[in-house]
């Protein structure tokens, strides 16, 4: 098992809500080459920034390529968003379809290759997260959610779990919030 990231607030600031906000430093870390059935583990830290729950930075696959995560511990937010394809192009202001998923530990998700998606940490414990995701990531997969601060939406504690739109993106629909087992029997692209 190697560390491969490790997520400083300096380089998160670029997709959160309030880019001056302060909170856990690192945000979060990332190991691979775990071995067996799971490729990487995931831990964010508990706390927020400044009312934003503590996230992962947010990407897209840019291979057509679905990943399987599983919860180890901790309960969290996936939030997933569909971009809108225009001849053939997905544009990244222009969302399609926006999902969140309360996940808690024992729950897996299949993340279908064209969403973006990130993980918010909703409780006070750190969310810990296995994932089969071999292909690596590049510069390309983060850069949309940099060049837009973030997801369509971010996930803010107000007394509860709530949502604030980013205001970067020109279409953003209404949240469809459902359970493991309501995303777990819709269709996956093949």
């Amino acid at each position: 098992m190697k560390l491969s990231l490790i997520r400083d607030l300096k380089s998160l600031r670029l997709v959160l809500k309030d880019p001056e906000a302060v909170g856990p430093d690192p945000a979060y870390w990332v190991f691979s080459e775990i071995g067996g059935l799971w490729n990487n583990i995931t831990l964010i830290a508990p706390g927020n920034y400044n009312g934003e729950f503590p996230k992962t930075f947010g990407h897209y696959h840019e291979t057509h390529v679905n990943e399987k995560i599983h919860v180890i511990e901790g309960k969290g937010v996936m939030l997933l968003q569909k971009r809108l394809v225009e001849n053939g192009n997905p544009i990244s202001e222009k969302i399609e379809e926006v999902i969140c998923i309360k996940a808690k530990a024992g729950d897996e998700i299949i993340v279908p290759f064209e969403y973006g998606h990130s993980w918010y940490n909703t409780s006070d414990e750190p969310l810990i997260l296995f994932d089969d995701w071999s292909a690596g990531h590049v510069p390309g997969d983060y850069k949309e959610i940099g060049r837009l601060q973030g997801m369509a939406y971010y996930i803010t504690d107000n007394n509860g779990i709530d949502v604030l739109k980013n205001s970067n993106y020109t279409i953003v629909p209404q949240i469809k919030w459902l359970t493991v087992e309501e995303f777990s029997k819709r269709r996956l692209p093949k």
